[in-house]
């Protein structure tokens, strides 16, 4: 009766352990729940933390109309730092507060270690992205969350999270990541995903060269025009564009916004009549060239105009992603002043597309003009972001009417229509 003895003692047995095991299950369940709530509870704190950290400054930024004021940018970077987060500007023209935090993270991708780090992005207009950045194996996760101020109070807008697929922490100190993203507003409006490049400065950079890049530098940009894109000197202005000259300092030199724009129709060609003296001014007034050199480079009219043809949408290029920084300065005992600049593209992963040295003269009357740029060292043949103007010739193509058939005729504008693929003036 061996089985019964058994079966005496295994139903107790079974009915114990049974027991244990609800018990087991019963306090995992609980820890579990415990930890959820805790990391919800987290995760809800430290939202409301972002919501708080700036609100003052946001709010007195709000009353004054300053929420796009650099002071206001540079108080919230410094804000976020004073409460142990690295920040910087989306502009980076505020030094990175936090930077270690940023350079330890660095150290650990690029040895394949475990880790993480915040980074805040101010963005002007009273609003900020959190970055929250882990890494592991050498692949890098990005968690960002935007938040915007409005009516008094600070409200988190968007949420996305993508892998970032190109990584580079450059020579230079900047850190540049790129991924495609995902947002459910975006999908809706896009019905795909989208890129998102950023470029941080991390590593500090003098404020005189900062003050010395808005001053001389980057009003001008790579913007439509290649002052800064081609070697040129007062002796030899090579590839020099004297339109585009005129388009970027018409605004310094007049007070007031070009009135020689492109047209609101995409399939019409502006034509313009400009004065001679107005022509002329403008670039002589930050280029010291004689009017016959500016005559020969350009589409002169013995009547006394220039021919000018605004850049229309086949010569924009993609301007936007690319900017200068000046990183080195040097005053000459000439009254000159030497920029070394680099050109930052994100895009191109690189914080030294082209490196480029220029020259400014300062003139005692507190005005300056350009003497020269060289390049020094560029990475791409090709300058992708700057397009040429059209010749004539292609002109003529895409609009249908040569300006060399009338070109010193007595109107002040002239548009050429695309119909039926023929052009006609319209007076």
């Amino acid at each position: 009766m061996w089985w019964k003895r058994i079966n005496r003692y295994w139903k107790p047995g079974l009915q114990a352990i049974s027991v244990l095991l609800l018990a087991v299950f019963l306090w995992n369940t609980a820890l579990r729940a415990q930890s959820e709530t805790t990391d919800w509870q987290s995760t809800a704190a430290e939202e409301a933390d972002w919501k708080q950290i700036g609100l003052d400054i946001f709010r007195q930024a709000a009353e004054e109309n300053r929420l796009s004021d650099p002071e206001t940018v540079r108080s919230l970077v410094e804000r976020f730092g004073a409460c142990g987060h690295a920040a910087v500007d989306s502009e980076n023209q505020v030094d990175m507060v936090c930077r270690e935090q940023v350079e330890a993270f660095c150290e650990q991708v690029s040895k394949e270690e475990t880790g993480e780090v915040t980074i805040v992005e101010v963005t002007g207009q009273g609003a900020f992205a959190v970055y929250a950045l882990k890494t592991a194996d050498g692949v890098v996760s990005v968690d960002r969350s935007y938040y915007r101020y409005s009516g008094g109070t600070v409200e988190k807008t968007a949420e996305s999270t993508y892998v970032a697929d190109y990584w580079n922490y450059t020579q230079d100190g900047y850190l540049i990541f790129s991924g495609i993203m995902y947002t459910e507003e975006l999908y809706l409006l896009t019905l795909s995903e989208t890129e998102e490049c950023k470029a941080f400065r991390v590593q500090p950079l003098e404020e005189t060269c900062r003050e010395l890049n808005r001053q001389y530098i980057l009003p001008i940009g790579y913007k439509k025009n290649n002052l800064f894109n081609t070697d040129w000197s007062e002796e030899n202005f090579g590839e020099l564009d004297f339109c585009d000259v005129f388009d970027v300092f018409y605004q310094r030199a007049m007070g007031q916004p070009s009135p020689y724009v492109a047209d609101d129709n995409l399939s019409v060609g502006a034509v313009y009549e400009i004065p001679a003296e107005e022509f002329e001014h403008v670039i002589q007034t930050f280029l010291k060239v004689d009017s016959a050199s500016i005559r020969e480079k350009t589409d002169w009219c013995a009547d006394g105009y220039y021919v000018y043809r605004p850049r229309g949408f086949y010569e924009v290029g993609i301007p936007d992603s690319i900017y200068p920084e000046v990183t080195a300065y040097r005053y000459n005992g000439d009254g000159t002043l030497t920029l070394t600049v680099h050109a930052v593209y994100p895009y191109g992963g690189t914080s030294r597309a082209v490196i480029h040295e220029v020259v400014v003269w300062l003139m005692e009357n507190g005005g300056v003009q350009y003497v020269s740029n060289h390049i020094l060292s560029a990475e791409e043949e090709d300058f992708i972001w700057y397009v040429p103007r059209l010749s004539e010739e292609k002109w003529e193509e895409i609009y249908g009417l040569a300006v060399a058939e009338s070109p010193c005729r007595s109107y002040t504008k002239r548009k050429v229509c695309l119909q039926g693929g023929e052009g006609h003036e319209l007076l």
